[in-house]
């Protein structure tokens, strides 16, 4: 799986890029014990809960604080359009 930002321009983008580990520290703070066990069978199924497309990240940041999801790439660029990101 590659980086692709749908809305690279777009001010939380901007401020997120190069903070992924940071972001995936915060993440981890919220489960039991801070860890998490990735398999390579969790890797390869990824898709498989998105019906086929393309897990995407999607980050919004809200009056009380930074939202982050995980979505279909078909939402992701719903959401991106929305942002003005991508043309209509």
């Amino acid at each position: 799986m590659t980086k692709h930002v749908l809305n690279p321009n777009h001010p939380v983008m901007r401020a997120t890029d190069g903070q992924w580990f940071k972001i995936a520290a915060l993440l981890l703070l919220k489960l039991p014990e801070a860890k998490a066990l990735i398999t390579s069978e969790d890797v390869m199924n990824l898709g498989d809960h998105f019906g086929g497309e393309m897990p995407t990240i999607v980050v919004n940041d809200q009056a009380d604080g930074m939202h982050v999801y995980l979505v279909r790439e078909s939402e992701a660029r719903f959401l991106a359009r929305n942002e003005g990101g991508l043309p209509v």
